[in-house]
């Protein structure tokens, strides 16, 4: 039996050193810091192939992106960093051999006044302001080289805290998109608590915390687009499916989880589901989110997306051919006191190669659903005693009542 731990022991040990996730910021570039280039490369090796991803801001006033691609085990994305300092978008900059990025990017915010109170932008009847996220300045706020050591987390996160010309934040807001890896599959540590898979995935955060407000009944809606290297018709969309389940949080609720094929090897999915409070993410402080339809990308968005992203430093000249399709996330509940109740909102989503794992639940909602179960089945076994023990009873009476009518015969004859 020793012998047996001993060797699960050292075919953990030996599968886990087969295994590496580490980050590198602007690999091979030695200037990039003074052109405020922040191009974050994360790798996960396993034992017959690597993930690659790309988490970029090209300059202060850019558009954040992340990109990511599945290659060989040994294989290394080589950056063409002249032409990316330069501009020059005449060739292929960013490159890994034999394989294909798919790319998630946040060109715009929007704020809305809902004078109906709706909690969709896409019906709003008030006035909507366009904020180009180009407008931010953005920064790299911290960065981990390697995996920590207690959580087996590796994470980054692009902060934007300061915009100009419009005036974007109040005192002390900011925008922050937080990027998490993890080397094993691993469920998050605050809500929404989906499951992180290793190396497969990155689970990103968008924060938007003390915004300027323009009306009293303003709103918050995030556009995001979503880049894959294949044809679509300009009047076809990534393919969408939805399903309800119980979720995963502190107290359970039923929430729908959305997911976008980018193919059918890469996908974006969420909860539908944002949280207004970042100390409390139980139901009390949840609220739904709404999802436009998806639209090919208008032209302001794509001069920002081909002026001001790594996007065409890695599709190079062929940008034509990919497929790029635009979306909004609306954030908020009808009646909730819109976004002044709480300045603040906080809301995941997860990008990652393969297939999205299947559903799994906490603890807390198994004990309920054996609780549930006990107290039905117990229910149920008292019903069929109470409902046997009756049938029974009145079966014997049926055999004691002509009983009793031949003995009250006999005597009335023997009379």
């Amino acid at each position: 039996m020793l012998l047996l731990f001993v060797l699960i022991a050292f075919l953990h040990v030996h599968e886990s050193s087969l295994q590496a996730l580490s980050a590198s910021l602007n690999p091979g570039c030695f200037n990039c810091s003074d052109e405020n280039i922040s191009v974050v490369s994360v790798v996960y090796r396993g034992r017959n192939s690597s993930i690659h991803f790309i988490v970029s801001i090209t300059n202060e006033r850019s558009v954040p992106s992340v990109f990511l691609a599945y290659s060989n085990a040994n294989s290394s994305v080589q950056f063409d960093w002249p032409a990316i300092i330069a501009n020059n978008k005449s060739s292929q900059a960013v490159v890994l051999i034999n394989s294909s990025f798919y790319g998630l990017l946040f060109p715009n915010l929007y704020q809305y006044e809902d004078r109906a109170d709706v909690a969709d932008i896409s019906r709003a009847t008030g006035q909507i302001v366009r904020f180009p996220l180009t407008q931010c300045f953005w920064f790299l706020s911290h960065w981990d080289s390697v995996p920590d050591a207690s959580t087996g987390l590796l994470s980054l996160a692009l902060r934007c805290n300061d915009s100009s010309p419009s005036v974007l934040f109040a005192n002390k807001g900011f925008i922050e998109l937080q990027f998490t890896f993890s080397k094993r599959d691993r469920f998050a540590d605050s809500a929404p608590r989906t499951l992180l898979l290793g190396g497969l995935a990155v689970r990103m955060k968008v924060t938007l915390r003390r915004l300027a407000l323009r009306w009293k009944d303003t709103r918050w809606a995030l556009n995001l687009a979503v880049v894959a290297n294949r044809s679509l018709p300009d009047t076809a969309a990534f393919e969408n499916f939805i399903s309800a389940s119980i979720d995963d949080e502190p107290s359970p609720g039923a929430f729908k989880d959305m997911t976008i094929f980018l193919s059918n090897h890469s996908y974006v999915t969420w909860k539908s589901v944002c949280y207004i409070d970042e100390t409390a993410t139980d139901l009390k402080s949840s609220r739904a989110i709404s999802v436009s339809t998806q639209w090919c990308v208008d032209k302001a968005t794509n001069r920002s997306l081909t002026t001001s992203s790594l996007l065409p430093f890695v599709y190079g000249p062929t940008e034509d051919s990919i497929a790029v399709r635009q979306l909004n996330i609306s954030f908020g509940d009808t009646g909730d006191g819109f976004y002044r109740s709480s300045n603040y909102i906080d809301w995941t989503l997860t990008f990652a190669l393969g297939t999205p794992p299947p559903k799994h639940y906490s603890p807390l909602i198994w004990t309920m659903l054996f609780l549930s179960i006990t107290v039905v089945s117990a229910a149920l076994c008292v019903l069929v005693y109470v409902i046997g023990y009756h049938v029974l009873r009145r079966r014997a009476n049926s055999y004691e009542e002509p009983l009793l009518e031949e003995v009250e015969d006999l005597d009335n004859q023997s009379a």
